[in-house]
């Protein structure tokens, strides 16, 4: 009896088991992935050494004296070449500021807007300023201060000379004791075409305030340069044209040449004129010239072309109301773009330099001019010195 129970138990754990198995296989399941190794998909983007920099040190204090910038007798010192012999030194020979200058080139093969801020690291001092000026030391000259130094962002240096106005790139700030919080200086920002150079100087010194400075005594100021093409969403990027590939030319228009040597829209750029890749390498082959053409190729056909100029920063210090920039009219298209013209000059020159004839802006300072029509054609020269680049209803030039 006990056996047959047995057999009997037996057989219900094996049917049990059997059904546990069943179970088992009708919830089993397989899975089935594939993909790539981890590295499959890569790009290595480029490391830009798009801007050289150099420096000077040997004009740095290291035994500052407190000096008096409202003296008219400090714009004679600084400023003096780095060769003179009051360079930073008073007549008995004290250090009264502190130079230091540095270049900057645009390595890139394309142009670039650089700005510069300036960097404190450690500042102990209660009364240290700083200027900076577009030039070298040695052409800084006669900068003189006015204003007064407790009104704060009053106080100002000032060119003395008409010439030197162009000089200062940023007015004598006061450094406040252990910030090290970076400080914009726009009047150092400029464009830079392919290969351009540009040289800055920061002048440091110690304002004397008329009561003892003892607790300034051992004091130590350390500070950088920062220098980017990143500011306002510039930089070195690809350069992809909405229509096609873009191409420079400054080809001489001919009346006596076939097809007048002249670029036409809707047709294809002829053999006999010099096509460049970038805007500098076009304005080094016309004498260095500030305008250029620049046309949209779609399939080898011109589909746009454009008269590219481009304010400096010198312009703009030496002109009220330029703005420093590279920019584009837009020709040949039956008027279509003379509003955005319109807006494009206004910002280049300024519309104290600007004249409307109704229908026909006409912008200028000394040397540098451009003109905008409605009915397509735009033209910017060098103010009757005998150059120029125009885009006319339908086809462009250089002379």
């Amino acid at each position: 009896m006990k056996d047959n129970n047995k057999k009997i138990f037996l057989g219900i754990v094996a049917i049990a088991t059997l059904i546990i198995a069943i179970i088992g296989a009708t919830f089993a399941f397989f899975s089935a992935s594939g993909g790539s190794a981890n590295n499959a998909v890569t790009a290595n983007a480029t490391t830009l050494t798009n801007l050289g920099f150099t420096s000077s040190h040997s004009k740095i204090a290291s035994n500052l004296v407190p000096v008096s910038s409202e003296s008219e007798y400090f714009s004679r010192y600084p400023g003096i070449a780095a060769s003179g012999a009051h360079s930073c030194l008073d007549d008995v020979g004290n250090q009264i500021c502190s130079i230091y200058e540095f270049t900057v080139t645009n390595t890139a093969s394309v142009a670039q807007t650089i700005y510069v801020s300036f960097v404190p690291s450690e500042n102990t001092f209660d009364n240290m300023y700083f200027a900076a000026f577009n030039t070298s030391i040695a052409s800084a000259n006669y900068v003189v201060a006015t204003g007064s130094t407790g009104t704060g962002s009053n106080f100002s240096l000032n060119p003395q000379t008409t010439a030197s106005n162009q000089t200062l790139g940023h007015p004598a700030t006061k450094l406040t004791q252990n910030s090290t919080s970076p400080i914009s200086m726009p009047g150092l920002s400029t464009s830079l075409g392919g290969g351009e150079s540009v040289t800055y100087t920061i002048l440091i010194w110690l304002q004397e305030t008329g009561v003892t400075q003892n607790t300034e005594q051992g004091g130590t100021f350390k500070a950088g340069v920062n220098v980017t093409t990143g500011g306002n969403s510039t930089g070195v990027t690809g350069i992809l044209g909405e229509s096609g590939n873009y191409v420079y030319t400054v080809h001489i228009y001919d009346e006596d040449a076939p097809g007048y040597n002249a670029v036409w829209i809707g047709q294809p750029i002829s053999n006999n004129i010099t096509q460049y890749t970038t805007a500098s390498s076009a304005m080094a082959a016309f004498n260095n010239k500030p305008f250029y053409l620049r046309h949209t190729v779609e399939n080898n056909v011109v589909t746009e072309s454009y008269v590219g100029f481009i304010v400096t920063q010198a312009m703009a210090s030496a002109n009220s109301g330029m703005t420093a920039g590279t920019y584009y009219l837009k020709g040949g298209d039956g008027g279509a773009s003379y509003s955005t013209n319109v807006s494009t000059l206004t910002t280049a020159f300024g519309s104290s330099n600007c004249t409307d004839y109704s229908g026909n802006l006409s912008c200028s300072v000394l040397n540098f001019g451009a003109d905008i029509f409605d009915y397509g054609r735009v033209n910017v020269n060098d103010g009757g010195a005998g150059a120029n680049c125009s885009v006319f209803v339908d086809y462009s030039g250089c002379d």
